[in-house]
């Protein structure tokens, strides 16, 4: 039974990372195509699936240490699932949990290179943003008269198409 729930466990988590795979593509084109309405709908979606993520892991957890209970080992919910193959007796169980380890790390690693890359593709975005900043209100210039150290920082002026009145 406890095996039930910690393969029942495994395959939420895979689940779930592949819904976070699909989201982080859809944001990869929605920041290349400068979709902001779509983002910003795909990053509440995202947020919602890593809710659900944090409550499936503690859904596995939880049947990891049933799972330990059942056999009569000590509990550890930090134990590793190749430790916990290694006590299953049902060949079929013991395959299945195998698979999905090493499905959930493959998952697990292609999110994190996809996150990666967005993250790099933001900045890009962001670069790009102030460059056109820059383009249309001019580069910040800092004044050259001395200015005492006790007064704080100037605060750039900007000589550009247009002109910011505060």
């Amino acid at each position: 039974m406890a095996v039930q729930k910690l393969l029942e466990s495994l395959r939420l988590l895979l689940r779930l990372y592949r819904e976070l795979i699909d989201l982080g593509w859809k944001k990869k084109d929605q920041v290349i195509g400068n979709r902001l309405n779509d983002l910003t709908e795909t990053l509440a979606k995202e947020s919602r699936v890593l809710k659900q993520l944090a409550e499936a892991e503690t859904a596995r957890v939880q049947a990891v240490l049933a799972f330990q209970r059942e056999l009569g080992l000590q509990e550890n919910p930090e134990a590793k699932l190749a430790e916990l193959a290694e006590w299953m007796t049902d060949p079929a169980g013991k395959t299945e949990l195998l698979h999905l380890m090493d499905d959930i790390g493959r998952a697990a690693g292609e999110l994190r290179e996809l996150n990666e890359r967005n993250q790099k593709l933001v900045r890009q975005a962001l670069g790009m943003v102030e460059a056109q900043l820059d383009l249309f209100a001019g580069v910040p210039e800092e004044e050259a008269v001395y200015r005492a150290p006790t007064r704080g920082a100037a605060e750039p002026k900007r000589s550009g198409l247009f002109d910011a009145w505060a």
